[in-house]
């Protein structure tokens, strides 16, 4: 293993870490110490509030004028990138990922609202989306820098006959602005020439649905999962547990099948009918005979399905009711 010198020499003078390191929380301190980030701060408390863009003269101005949004823009990097430039290896206090091709950097967080950097890189192959994921959100983006090729998706409600999602292409450059008033909304980016740079706004709701993933040729659902940072740790969990096969974890399993969102409880189901059939089994039972539960369905033809291929489990069920 190679460790670069710079960083050896890091590593044995913590003195050297801790200067770095508050140099960049300095850097942080003054940016949001200006009167106009407070301002933005405070604009962006009323939104977290449910104030609609609409009332927020500043915030609304950020997410519809270029000059604006690259003026936000310019004046992060002004107080960020002499920093890194002094201390490469300091890490810069707000939150941020990277992946292939992709790159985020949470300016601002306010419950369930975000104002984000967000960077897309051009690929050698750009492949056509064959679905568009589906969130209980509202999102706004600014073009501030680069070229590509947007797929504005909507899809009809989920509670009437028209699962079509309607695709419209946009050409986004420099001041191209995206709405994304609800979950009914998304969108896709493509055909990225070189680096496209988007301040994004982002508001959930407080309790979002799950994230769905719609096939976009036929609206046929693909893939759901949690809406909520609570709810993927409990399914990341449960994943985990029957990977590793504690039965002793059944029990509560079996617990979180009684109350939550149906696809959490019929995930909770699943985990519970592999660390313990019998335990798993007997819940399908009462779900399956509520008419009111949306689980019914399902969890009746599954407990006939277990039952033509495992009709032992119908006396074992029987024996754990004896007992």
């Amino acid at each position: 293993m190679r460790i670069d010198e710079h960083i050896a020499a890091l590593r044995d003078d913590p003195v050297s870490q801790r200067l770095a390191q508050q140099q960049m929380d300095r850097a942080k301190s003054d940016w949001l110490s200006q009167p106009d980030m407070m301002a933005l701060a405070d604009q962006l408390e009323r939104y977290a509030n449910r104030e609609s863009l609409a009332q927020l003269h500043q915030l609304r101005e950020i997410m519809t004028s270029h000059n604006a949004a690259s003026t936000l823009v310019a004046n992060w990097q002004a107080h960020f990138v002499q920093a890194v430039r002094d201390n490469p290896l300091g890490h810069v206090p707000l939150k941020h990922n990277y992946s292939a091709g992709f790159a985020t950097m949470r300016l601002f967080e306010v419950g369930p609202v975000t104002l984000s950097l967000v960077t897309y890189e051009q690929v050698e192959q750009s492949v056509e989306p064959q679905v568009a994921a589906f969130s209980q959100r509202e999102q706004y983006e600014i073009v501030i820098a680069g070229r590509a090729q947007g797929m504005l998706c909507r899809r009809g409600h989920e509670d009437t006959d028209n699962s079509r999602v309607d695709v419209t292409r946009k050409d986004l450059c420099r001041g191209s602005t995206i709405a994304l008033p609800g979950e009914q909304h998304s969108r896709q980016i493509t055909d990225v020439r070189g680096c496209l740079l988007l301040l994004q706004l982002s508001r959930a709701t407080n309790e979002p649905k799950p994230v769905q993933e719609i096939r976009i040729s036929d609206g046929s659902l693909v893939h759901q999962s949690s809406g909520t940072k609570r709810e993927s740790q409990i399914a990341m969990a449960m994943a985990v547990l029957t990977e590793l096969g504690r039965a002793d974890a059944a029990p509560h399993c079996a617990t979180l099948t009684q109350d939550g969102p149906a696809y959490l409880r019929w995930d909770a189901l699943r985990h519970t009918l592999a660390l313990d059939p019998v335990r798993g089994f007997a819940l399908l039972r009462p779900m399956a005979a509520d008419e009111d539960d949306k689980l019914a369905l399902p969890a009746r033809a599954l407990r006939d399905q277990l039952s033509a291929a495992h009709p032992q489990l119908l006396q074992m069920e029987a024996d754990q009711c004896r007992n």
